[in-house]
């Protein structure tokens, strides 16, 4: 049966200074929510470039970020503060280290290219490393280290000329805040685990939790030790974690706004519980739907929903 999700909170986004768009938005790792904007409406200039494109116009030129500027910023659901205004990079991925450095990426990057660059807390420059071509999600733990997952173009872009294999080809690298790379997925998986495309992925306290393609299997990291279910629901780009529960939330088609429940049994089998249903932001406007430990957040329009495992849990066991 599926039920509209019940919401633990909604909160509207802090209204946006003149001048400036939000971009992007990432929950970090204390709960609060980073808010990214731009001097530039990037996402309805992309709109506009793609509507040209499909009018005929291929020599339209795509939007980009050179020239432009970013404001970074936390929300904690009451206040916006700590904003610092920085040159923006092509397509940023950004989170925040638990000692205040905001990291900032560059999505695609040429090999051995230092594409994430940290600021302090008032903006100063505090360095730059490689993280790696085709990075899908970035997330900062509590401990100060740092999960990247990578999509597919980063996983299988293959070897450098001494015949190297680049950091993305791990399918999920974990970094220190140094940018010193500490572990890599795909060196140490076994059970025919590869990391082909990371859909999803959580941290949960210091577990590391994904959902990815090959086969899309419920994966466990934790000191180094990996576990695995088998899932037979496909494509979600986010999950959430309570004890054996987890929430997928999206999937393909018409399958983009469905948040699935799923207990982890015993046998190493995810089962899937419950279904239910949750309004997907505006793809052509600022927007996020991210699972941070126990809670999934959805973020757009205006506002900032939080769900949490146990709420839909609980939702579906009142829908029986």
């Amino acid at each position: 049966m599926k039920h509209e999700p019940i919401s633990d909170e909604t909160t509207p986004l802090p209204s946006t200074p003149d001048g400036w768009f939000d971009y992007a938005y990432a929950v970090l790792w204390n709960g609060d929510l980073a808010v990214v904007r731009t001097d530039g409406d990037v996402h309805a200039e992309v709109a506009s470039w793609y509507d040209q494109i499909q009018r005929g116009n291929t020599h339209a030129p795509h939007p980009g970020f050179q020239g432009r500027h970013l404001r970074l910023s936390t929300f904690d659901g009451n206040t916006e503060s700590g904003a610092i205004e920085i040159p923006a990079c092509p397509w940023p991925r950004v989170d925040r280290l638990p000692d205040g450095r905001w990291l900032v990426a560059k999505r695609r990057a040429e090999p051995d290219a230092s594409n994430a660059c940290l600021f302090a807390a008032d903006g100063t420059p505090a360095g730059t490393f490689a993280m790696g071509d085709g990075i899908a999600h970035i997330q900062c733990a509590e401990d100060g280290t740092i999960w990247v997952g990578y999509f597919d173009e980063g996983v299988f872009s293959g070897a450098s000329e001494g015949g190297s294999w680049p950091v993305s080809s791990s399918g999920i690298a974990r970094f220190g805040s140094d940018g010193s790379v500490l572990w890599k997925f795909n060196d140490h998986a076994r059970d025919n685990l590869f990391i082909a495309d990371c859909y999803a992925l959580t941290i949960d306290g210091s577990p590391l939790w994904c959902c990815a393609y090959e086969g899309f299997p419920i994966v466990k990291v934790e000191r180094g030790v990996i576990r695995h279910w088998r899932n037979e629901v496909a494509g979600a780009k986010a999950l959430a974690v309570d004890g054996d529960l987890v929430l997928l939330a999206g999937g393909y088609g018409d399958q983009s706004e469905r948040i699935a429940l799923l207990h982890l049994g015993d046998d190493h089998q995810a089962q899937q519980i419950g279904e239910s249903q949750f309004q997907r932001p505006d793809r052509n406007k600022a927007r996020l739907v991210q699972g941070r430990g126990a809670t999934l957040h959805i973020v757009g329009q205006g506002n900032w929903t939080r769900l949490s495992v146990a709420a839909i849990n609980a939702n579906r066991i009142r829908g029986r």
